[in-house]
């Protein structure tokens, strides 16, 4: 008896990829439905469905769980190695399990059951046997399963390493169940919109094509006048931020007896960051120089070094997976007398200290380096209770 209970993680972890397995061939059989009349889509979203899949059970697997809480035991997961990750899943004997019945159900099962799109892409009618037919599709779609897995695993690994010991308890079926729902609607939806807006996508050509032998830049106009209106949006909105900032501090400093300097170009941050400061402020004996720095989007975190050097980092990203990310850079640094103050109007939703690589979250009125990094509502509390130096 004890040895069969050996095998009965085994056994489970079997049961688990099957079912992984049953429901990415739910959204498959969805997606045929929805695109019965053409192999091309439902082939293109195949390895997109699997790594969703792959990605929902990841988050709702204990060992990887327990796998990744260790690995952040040990590890600054700020300064994670992606290869190191990668070879830990690969080494783990439950993941390495499921990773093999997954390859495998595709070559056991016949074509029909997941990889009839593929097949039918591409060889259509053609009287070539049915195993090359199956050889070719799982030549193609192998290598995609299992980077997509391996991309499932590792940023499931991530959320389970960045959640500071969040533990689920016993409600894993559920949320699993909940998740699966969520990304089979979300899929469904997608391709019912897809194919009612096919219509729309020609008339938008056609009358394209019309504009262009019209004026050859009315599309371009029509493309960037929606893109540069969003950014001026965000721009105001920023102006008007900044304004009330600047008027409410005027009117503190006033009131306790404060002076400010006349502020130097006080909205030029907002588009581009200059060398110079912003204006300074007097109360009392202490001395405060002050630079504003923004940021239009609020969803875009800044990362402030002890170098003078704020990054701020852009990413897109759908159900806490990051699919591609970039960072601008600027230098803040400036010269002044008495506490060097850079005041971040308008503010994102995060502030760190470091780069983007390894950093930390910060509060206002705290240093970074010779700076002391304060938002807007923070400096003006500070200055109330006269608490700026502490």
């Amino acid at each position: 008896m004890d040895d069969l209970k050996k095998y009965i993680p085994l056994y489970l972890r079997i049961c688990r990829t099957l079912s992984l397995y049953l429901c990415f061939l739910v959204l498959v059989g969805l997606c045929s439905l929805c695109f019965r009349f053409s192999p091309l889509p439902c082939t293109v979203l195949l390895p997109l469905l699997f790594h969703s899949t792959a990605r929902i059970f990841g988050e709702t697997d204990r060992n990887l769980r327990d796998l990744a809480l260790a690995y952040r035991a040990e590890h600054d997961i700020h300064h994670r190695s992606p290869k190191a990750i990668v070879a830990l899943l690969l080494q783990s004997p439950s993941l390495r399990i499921e990773l093999l019945v997954l390859l495998l159900l595709p070559v056991i099962l016949p074509f029909e059951v997941g990889l009839g799109s593929p097949v039918k892409l591409l060889f259509g009618a053609s009287a070539l046997p049915r195993f090359v037919k199956k050889a070719a599709a799982l030549l193609l779609m192998l290598p995609l399963f299992l980077g997509g897995w391996l991309l499932a695993r590792y940023f499931a690994f991530l959320f389970w390493a960045y959640e500071e010991g969040f533990d689920k308890g016993d409600r894993y079926l559920g949320s699993l169940v909940l998740k699966f729902l969520g990304i089979a609607a979300l899929y469904l939806i997608g391709s019912l919109a897809g194919i009612f807006f096919i219509p729309v996508f020609l008339s938008i050509y056609y009358i394209s094509e019309a504009l262009v032998a019209l004026r050859w830049w009315l599309p371009a106009a029509l493309i960037i006048l929606p893109i540069l209106s969003l950014y001026l949006i965000r721009l105001a909105r920023a102006w008007r931020i900044r304004r009330r900032f600047l008027r409410d501090l005027f009117a503190l400093c006033s009131k306790i007896g404060a002076t400010v300097s006349r502020p130097k170009r006080p909205f030029r941050s907002l588009v581009r960051l200059r060398d110079e400061v912003n204006f300074i402020i007097h109360h009392g004996e202490k001395t405060y120089t002050c630079k504003l720095f923004g940021s239009l989007k609020r969803n875009s975190p800044l990362y402030f070094s002890e170098k003078g050097i704020v990054q701020c980092l852009h990413s897109f990203r759908f159900r806490r997976v990051e699919y591609f990310r970039y960072t601008t850079q600027f230098d803040f640094s400036f010269e002044g007398e008495g506490r060097k103050l850079l005041i971040v109007n308008p503010v994102p939703k995060e502030i760190f200290a470091g780069d983007t690589s390894f950093f930390r979250l910060i509060d206002t009125g705290e240093r970074v380096g010779e700076y002391t990094v304060f938002t807007a509502s923070g400096l003006l509390g500070a200055i109330s209770r006269d608490v700026v130096d502490r």
